[in-house]
């Protein structure tokens, strides 16, 4: 899950974490969202805390309209 999480929030652009998620739509469950607000808790950095919750936010978006 941290894999993913890390491949999505270091995306370049919206279309390759747009085919990150296609690639990976099954792997959105309540366990990938409770780690993505438990790793943007534990982000020391005001700039990760954010960057983690974006992505989050762009996934949402994306696997809803999927």
């Amino acid at each position: 899950m941290d894999a993913l999480i890390d491949l999505m929030t270091n995306a370049t652009s919206d279309e390759e974490l747009g085919r990150i998620v296609a690639e990976n739509v099954l792997s959105f469950d309540q366990k990938m969202w409770m780690r993505f607000a438990s790793r943007s808790d534990a982000a020391s950095a005001s700039a990760d805390k954010t960057k983690i919750m974006e992505t989050a936010s762009k996934c949402m978006r994306l696997v809803e309209a999927m």
